[in-house]
């Protein structure tokens, strides 16, 4: 398999190798300096232990060549000159290793090797010859032997002084190598992590409805390459987005025509230009005008919604008057309502907001067209405007069976039609309460569902800068 130097592979391989290297760099030397320092303590042990043994054994073939000295002056047997003779050579030996112990010649070492030759050489002449030069001979023995010592625990500080430096020298070596790695690993973390960050607010993007701002990712070829699949997605549902707006306007207009002769024709009958109606052939003329003030509606929805998708759509914000708007939402539905026998409660803060009128206007008859459809016969609405800071709060409660909790997150979704029956012979699109979202987001505000102790539907839609004007 052929990696491309710059791959998502090669850039993980790559960060995990130089994240490693310190700490085998670490590794290496800590195994190295240990090394040499447990060597130098064994050698050092080593010899301290040989001089020490021989510093005893030099006391030890001190005192039995004085013993065996003095045995030969008394029984005069050659064999026991042999045998100080061989005591001699082995102490001069065990001189010569201390001497080479030490590093230097001991003067309690020299002191011996021209003292006991001397009362050797004598007795080997003379067997009466006077041995108290041995007395004088032992304390340059003992002097020695401490000597040695003193230098075995000088070495032991030496290496206990060496191993606290080996200890010191790792300490800043970690010290220092954890951080380069850190900062090594931080590195490529970034390189990574930041692709990947602008993969996902791409993806964030494409589902919140995003097509316009181009898709842009930067890293290994992988990534890239992801980003470059995101941005043909971006660029074909944007066309796809173009030929659906271009769909809706032409089958609207399409049905605008037929629609308008239906409506005229029911109005007309209604209005009794031809001829007066029996109360079944009123009612069904009524259902005819109410389906085609209904359809008239969801085809109004579906462009407003579709126009407003688009992230070009302008707000052009006046001073309107809340009080006129809601007369105008209301006379709208003044039949359904009258049907129904609902009561209508409103009350609103400052006569005039500095919004979208056009938009509000088509949010406030969605809010209120929604009421009525839930609202049971004889329920009650409420209509509720009123000011927080400089935001215009709405809020629309009828008596209706409400929003169950699993719906909440999807019903303010384009066609979602929730499960609660909806009132009046007209079943909706499931497109109103979209308008509303997209109509409060073009004002930089939002809509959600409220819940209620009293039960029925609460929505509230949040209007920033209303009072801004």
């Amino acid at each position: 398999m052929r990696l491309n130097p710059y791959s998502i592979t090669v850039l993980v391989t790559a960060g995990f190798l130089l994240v490693a290297l310190p700490l085998v760099v670490a590794i290496l030397s800590t195994h190295a300096l240990t090394g040499q320092l447990a060597r130098t303590t064994a050698a050092a042990f080593s010899a301290g232990v040989a001089s020490a043994r021989d510093a005893q054994i030099l006391q030890e073939q001190m005192t039995a060549t004085e013993r065996n000295a003095r045995q030969y002056q008394i029984v005069g047997d050659p064999v026991l000159m042999m045998l100080v003779r061989d005591r001699q050579t082995r102490m001069l030996d065990i001189l010569d290793r201390l001497d080479a112990h030490l590093g230097e010649p001991a003067p309690e070492a020299a002191a011996l090797r021209s003292g006991l030759p001397a009362l050797v050489d004598a007795l080997a002449l003379e067997r009466d010859t006077d041995l108290s030069g041995f007395e004088r001979l032992h304390p340059s023995a003992r002097a020695l032997s401490a000597r040695v010592n003193e230098d075995i625990d000088a070495a032991v500080v030496a290496g206990m002084r060496q191993a606290e430096e080996t200890r010191e020298m790792l300490l800043g070596q970690t010290a220092l190598l954890i951080p380069l790695a850190a900062v090594i690993a931080f590195i490529f973390v970034v390189l990574i992590v930041r692709p990947i960050r602008a993969l996902a607010k791409a993806i964030r993007q494409l589902g919140h409805g995003d097509r316009q701002s181009p898709v842009r990712v930067s890293g290994p070829a992988d990534f890239r390459r992801l980003g470059a699949q995101l941005e043909w997605l971006r660029v074909r549902l944007a066309e796809v987005e173009q030929e659906k707006a271009r769909f809706l306007r032409h089958v609207s207009h399409e049905l605008k025509t037929p629609l308008a002769n239906i409506r005229e024709g029911s109005e007309l009958l209604l209005d009794g230009s031809a001829g007066a109606l029996g109360a079944q052939q009123a009612e069904i003329a009524t259902i005819l005008r109410d389906n085609g003030v209904s359809l008239q509606t969801s085809i109004e929805n579906l462009l407003n919604f579709n126009a407003w998708q688009d992230r070009n759509a302008q707000v052009v914000r006046t001073d309107a008057d809340i009080g006129t708007m809601l007369e105008r939402a209301c006379d709208a539905h003044r039949l359904a309502i009258q049907r129904n026998a609902i009561q209508m409660v409103v009350a609103h803060g400052p006569a005039t907001w500095w919004v979208d009128e056009e938009k509000l206007q088509v949010l406030l008859d969605n809010l209120l067209s929604n009421a009525v459809k839930y609202s049971p016969q004889g329920g009650t609405i409420r209509i509720q405007i009123r000011a927080d800071g400089d935001a215009a709060i709405i809020d629309v409660v009828d008596d209706g069976p409400g929003v169950p909790p699993d719906e909440r997150a999807r019903i303010f979704e384009a066609f979602f039609q929730g499960s609660r029956p909806q009132q009046g012979h007209v079943k909706g699109t499931g497109i109103g309460l979209s308008v509303v979202r997209e109509c409060a987001r073009m004002h930089d505000g939002h809509a959600e569902v409220i819940t209620d102790e009293r039960g029925g539907g609460h929505f509230r839609v949040t209007i920033p800068g209303a009072l801004g004007g």
